[in-house]
């Protein structure tokens, strides 16, 4: 048995360990919560601080029938379907499944980034508009289905998905 000095002794530096151990640890997550959050890294890919407060314009016209449909997503999960032919409107709000799932799609297509790529004239193909509204930045691509960049694809595909299960009674 050691004399009670220096058991005192031994608490006392097992102490001051386990406080500057947990003084650690509690700094490292502070500094990786901070660099997370500056980053706007939520795990996802998608970058909170590109896509914070965002809204998503989708127009698509043509076809054979001559679709005239349009629809309103915002980053609060609000979306406005319409079928301006039929004098249609539904609004409905994404999940957020949906929600994580289009930022990973406006991510990978570097929406910033493309340019309006409509090169052909094609009297039955669809055509595509869309705008988007993020971080005081506006940036709009026109294309259609005859001439879509393949980074728009995926993101086009689940906007017209989106914009149909919508507009179905």
């Amino acid at each position: 048995m050691l004399p009670a000095a220096c058991d005192e002794w031994i608490s006392a530096r097992l102490t001051l360990r386990k406080r500057a151990l947990i003084a650690g640890l509690v700094a490292g997550v502070a500094a990786l919560t901070a660099v997370l959050v500056f980053t706007g890294d939520d795990g996802s890919g998608t970058r909170a601080n590109d896509l914070d407060a965002w809204e998503l314009d989708f127009v698509l016209t043509g076809g054979i029938a001559g679709l005239v449909q349009r629809l309103q997503l915002d980053s609060t999960g609000g979306a406005t379907a319409a079928d301006l032919r039929r004098s249609t409107v539904e609004s409905s709000e994404l999940t957020t499944a949906q929600l994580t799932e289009l930022g990973r799609l406006l991510e990978e297509s570097e929406f910033f980034e493309q340019a309006s790529s409509q090169n052909r004239q094609c009297a039955d193909c669809f055509d595509y508009e869309l705008t988007l509204t993020a971080a005081s930045r506006t940036h709009s691509v026109r294309a259609n289905s005859f001439g879509l960049d393949p980074a728009l694809e995926a993101l086009v595909a689940w906007l017209t998905r989106f914009l149909g299960r919508s507009l179905t009674p």
